[in-house]
């Protein structure tokens, strides 16, 4: 047998060989594959029952807060308001009388009635809170 011939038998069994190793397959080996593929199918559930919920509560907060209530409240939390600030609310003008803040409480406005600024435009805006209530539905 020449030299060649040799090495080519050598190299033939080691790769024969590494290919026996690479599909051998025993029970350990069996039983954590089967462990792997349990953990990845509960975070998989774990996971769709986490985007449920996410998703319902979601739906839920997009229900309770429709665009009108949005509208109508959402002068309560801008914190650009200042003292003499009008703002148009379903209920007719409001003028902000408190502090700037975060929040805002019912407190911190005033209806034109209540309120006797000095603006300027007072009559001015009685003039259109009266247009505005007489256009009301």
């Amino acid at each position: 047998m020449s030299r060649v011939s040799v090495i080519a038998l050598i190299v033939g069994a080691a790769i024969l060989a590494a290919q026996v190793r690479a599909t051998e397959f025993d029970a350990a080996d069996a039983a954590r594959l089967s462990a792997w593929r349990a953990r990845v199918e509960q975070g998989r559930r774990d996971y769709e029952s986490f985007a449920a919920r996410a998703r319902s509560r979601l739906a839920r907060a997009r229900r309770a807060e429709s665009p009108a209530a949005a509208r109508s409240t959402g002068y309560m939390s801008d914190e650009t308001l200042r003292d003499g600030d009008v703002i148009v609310t379903e209920r007719g003008l409001v003028v902000f009388t408190g502090e700037p803040r975060p929040r805002h409480g019912e407190g911190d406005f005033k209806t034109l009635d209540q309120w006797r600024g000095g603006l300027g435009y007072d009559r001015r805006l009685l003039e259109i809170e009266r247009a505005n209530a007489s256009a009301a539905p």
